[in-house]
């Protein structure tokens, strides 16, 4: 990619946008992942709780 002074203005507009816009989108990504980590937490725990009664109902 050439750079020359015709180029370089548009510089400064397009990388501040693209540099906000991946921000936002790396946000939502964060959001997404901690909730799918908090539910298999979850969900294991629900399993083991099910084990555990299940161990209770066979003594």
């Amino acid at each position: 990619m050439k750079i020359n002074w015709q180029t370089f203005p548009k510089l400064f507009v397009v990388l501040p946008v693209l540099h906000y816009a991946l921000s936002l989108f790396m946000q939502s990504e964060s959001e997404e992942h901690k909730r799918r980590k908090e539910q298999e937490k979850a969900s294991a725990k629900d399993v083991t709780i099910a084990r555990l009664m299940q161990n209770e109902g066979q003594k």
